[in-house]
């Protein structure tokens, strides 16, 4: 078991459910020198919960996205099962690591904020108040019970 490769695998985005489950399991089984594992299908399927094909399509797409790697080499006890290498980059010791801070803007949304949108709301509701009734401007409590009142809720 490779502690490197599983927080390696944890960290990585853009993957499904199902692909970031299966690399979790490769890199738990992967051998720390050469970080190549061959678990079965069937194995998989146990660790991860999944369906054989979502299996293999999960295989085939971490493969694409160069996260694992087919050696062509066959293990196991049938010399069936293929054998994967995982190529998830080794932070090298002593590195500092520049820190994947999400950066938010501080500008507000084109159509503003969340009490903006609140203000809005209240503003057309009490117009349409006002058009149903004579509604008289109160404030208070009471301004609130009239329009629950004019709306019927």
């Amino acid at each position: 078991m490779s502690i490197d490769l599983v927080n390696l695998s944890l960290k990585q985005k853009n993957l499904t459910s199902s692909e970031h489950s299966i690399l979790n399991v490769l890199a738990f089984r992967a051998d720390d020198i050469t970080h190549e594992c061959w678990p079965s299908a069937k194995s998989l399927c146990e660790s991860t919960s999944q369906d054989k094909k979502t299996i293999y399509k999960s295989l085939i797409s971490l493969c694409e996205k160069n996260l694992i790697v087919k050696t062509g080499a066959m293990k196991g006890r049938t010399k069936s099962t293929p054998v994967y290498k995982l190529t998830l980059s080794v932070p090298k010791i002593g590195c500092a690591q520049k820190p994947s801070v999400p950066v938010f803007s501080a500008s507000v949304p084109e159509n503003g904020s969340a009490k903006h949108t609140q203000k809005r709301y209240m503003e057309r509701l009490l117009i349409k108040v006002k058009e149903k009734s004579n509604f008289h401007e109160s404030k208070g409590p009471k301004a609130f019970k009239d329009i629950y009142k004019v709306l019927g809720k």
